[in-house]
């Protein structure tokens, strides 16, 4: 892994902790995403619910005239254990993928967190190498919780407000899901606009494995972004996909500090509480 592409990788660690702050101290929550890699506080690994999934990622814009720029370049796929170890490959599509079909994604990095080991690997394949970080101590294994209540967002801007609302329930990727939208509004001036912006993100939870099965933001300044989860195997992942591979050299990182206790979690992120 040459220097430039290892130091995006450690700002990227870097960055996660430093979205592990309690939702109220956000404005904005966070999309979703599953390329996210963030502490949530409070939690701890999922136990006995493993699975694999992949995950994509579709931004959509709308110009002026009414032309649609769609992008959908990164998607992931995601494994876990029973025992809440987790795997997270990353591949970026190639931007000529609708001219040449046959063209094949790239894998950009692999991260593993071993909640049992209390390590979190950055692997990097190409050159056979990987680098160690220390995760911080773990609370107690999360039990299962639906999305948050409304109310339980309670934003420091006096500018922007947070309403929460029950979408029900519905059947998505063979799965029982919860929804819940999640509505910002953007007071007059707040930004240099003359009238409320409006952001809308619906979320919705499968309760039994705890993570996003779609997440749709809808926000005027940018457009649509929608994260889903696909292709969904409720079964144990092959053990080796959690370990280094024997021919890796593994480096030491620098130990983890995050700004507040949480378990580092991959892939779709599971609903704050």
């Amino acid at each position: 892994m040459n220097a430039q592409i290892k130091g995006l990788l450690i700002a990227a660690l870097a960055i996660s902790f430093a979205r592990a702050l309690p939702a109220q101290d956000s404005p904005q929550s966070d999309s979703g995403s599953s390329d996210v890699h963030m502490l949530i506080p409070g939690r701890g690994p999922i136990l006995g619910e493993p699975y694999s999934a992949e995950t994509r990622t579709t931004d959509t814009q709308t110009l002026a005239d009414g032309t649609h720029i769609k992008r959908s370049l990164t998607w992931s796929r995601v494994y876990r254990d029973s025992q809440g170890r987790t795997r997270t490959e990353h591949y970026l599509s190639p931007l000529d993928r609708d001219r040449n079909p046959k063209a094949e994604d790239t894998l950009m990095s692999v991260m593993i967190s071993d909640p049992v080991a209390g390590t979190l690997y950055m692997l990097d394949s190409r050159n056979h190498t990987a680098t160690e970080f220390l995760l911080p101590s773990l609370p107690q294994p999360a039990m299962r919780s639906s999305a948050p209540h409304p109310g339980e967002f309670r934003p420091h801007r006096t500018r922007l407000s947070v309403d929460f609302s029950s979408l029900g329930t519905d059947q998505m990727e063979g799965l029982l899901v919860e929804g819940q939208r999640e509505t910002t509004t953007i007071s007059t001036g707040a930004e240099g606009n003359d009238a409320p912006i409006v952001v809308s993100t619906d979320r919705w939870l499968s309760p039994d494995l705890q993570i996003w099965i779609l997440v749709k933001r809808t926000d005027p300044r940018s457009g649509e972004s929608v994260t889903r989860t696909t292709n969904i195997e409720r079964a144990e992942p092959d053990p080796s996909l959690f370990e280094v591979p024997s021919d890796y050299t593994v480096t030491q990182g620098k130990v983890a500090q995050p700004v507040s206790q949480g378990a580092l979690v991959t892939g779709p992120i599971p609903a704050p509480r």
